[in-house]
């Protein structure tokens, strides 16, 4: 979006916003899931995660 906004002379103003809302979107899922992960794994168990049991976590 950014290269987008710099080449274009006009660019839409619904795209840059709809582009800022799945950014904030994603983010907070991230933010969700990394810390489901981290109560669950870290916290709960006390070992070090690998990837199954990460996803294992994250479906729990």
């Amino acid at each position: 979006m950014i290269v987008r906004v710099v080449m274009l002379d006009e660019f839409p103003l619904l795209e840059v916003i709809l582009s800022l809302v799945v950014l904030i979107i994603c983010v907070a899922l991230m933010m969700k899931i990394a810390g489901k992960i981290y109560k669950t794994g870290m916290l709960m168990h006390g070992k070090n995660a690998t990837p199954a049991e990460m996803w294992k976590w994250i479906r729990q």
